[in-house]
């Protein structure tokens, strides 16, 4: 018997919301640039996974706090 399997979807989740996959072929970082254009503090976020959730694949930006001084 055959086994078939699917691609796994991309989800990238910033501040609890999930947010489409622009381009499967791209990088998590070029997906984090992307959306650092609506995003700017995603130019300094960390990514952190992938992590599966049923059939997805969970990449969550994590936004660098810091303090100036």
């Amino acid at each position: 018997m055959a086994t078939e399997s699917t691609p796994l979807t991309r989800i990238f989740r910033y501040e609890g919301r999930d947010l489409p996959d622009p381009n499967s072929k791209w990088a998590p970082e070029k997906v984090r640039s992307f959306y650092s254009n609506e995003h700017g503090e995603l130019t300094t976020a960390s990514i952190k996974g992938p992590t599966l959730e049923g059939d997805k694949s969970v990449y969550v930006f994590q936004a660098v706090v810091g303090t100036k001084g």
